[in-house]
């Protein structure tokens, strides 16, 4: 049997204009979700279609997970791009089992996810006047500060020995848990505000992952490509 589908208002940038209607319905083992455009947004001088699946119009899309394809998304193409990854998942996960919440669904990760490090530029709230989902309730960023560094590094040690508790946890979740891939990693503030990836050595490498990464962005800098500036805090890898 159907459960009452979940309404979810998504909107758009540091403004926070509505964007349109998210409704995600639940049925047993299965997940559905329909997305419709706001009046406001379609009579908005620079509105954009948000995905080229979701043309401007003042009809309702409707999703549902691609048969025979393992993991598929209920969710709209630029919703599911902000569902936490394989790392992320694992903190859910390893939270719900810890705090005994059940079985996770494709929907409890996209509310999971934090405000300030989500993928793209699309928020979430559950109605006109709440605070955006995934950020403390007077609305500040819940992502810590490149000054605990140290700290994560003792918390991601603790959850890869399977020995998490709340508390470690909690702050693992705060610290962004959208990012991709499977490696451990968080989202920190840099000493000038900026938001900045951090990226972390496994108890289970047996080479040093982290400074390849780095080697490569350098060759592609000394390449001419433009990459993202990177810096080694620490290293305790091979």
């Amino acid at each position: 049997m159907a459960g009452a589908p979940i309404a979810l208002e998504v909107c758009i940038g540091k403004s926070g204009d509505l964007v349109g209607t998210l409704w995600l319905t639940t049925e047993g083992t299965r997940s559905f979700s329909s997305f419709q455009y706001a009046p406001s947004w379609l009579n908005h001088p620079r509105s954009f279609a948000i995905a080229p699946s979701l043309p401007l119009s003042a009809g309702q899309y409707h999703f549902r997970p691609a048969e025979g394809v393992p993991h598929a998304s209920a969710l709209p193409p630029p919703l599911s791009d902000t569902v936490p990854d394989s790392w992320g998942r694992r903190l859910l996960d390893t939270n719900a089992r810890v705090n005994r919440r059940g079985v996770l669904n494709e929907f409890d990760y996209l509310i999971s996810a934090d405000d300030f490090s989500r993928m793209g530029a699309l928020r979430l709230r559950f109605s006109e006047g709440t605070h955006f989902l995934g950020t403390s309730e007077d609305g500040r960023p819940t992502v810590p500060p490149i000054l605990k560094l140290d700290s994560l590094v003792r918390d991601i040690d603790r959850f890869e020995a399977a020995d998490p508790d709340s508390a470690v946890l909690a702050r693992l979740l705060d610290a962004g848990i959208s990012l991709g891939g499977a490696r451990p990693k968080c989202s920190v503030i840099d000493s000038d505000g900026s938001l900045s990836l951090a990226k972390f050595a496994s108890k289970r490498d047996t080479h040093p992952v982290e400074k390849a990464e780095v080697l490569a962005l350098h060759l592609a800098r000394t390449c001419g490509l433009t990459v993202p500036l990177s810096v080694q805090v620490s290293s305790r890898q091979p």
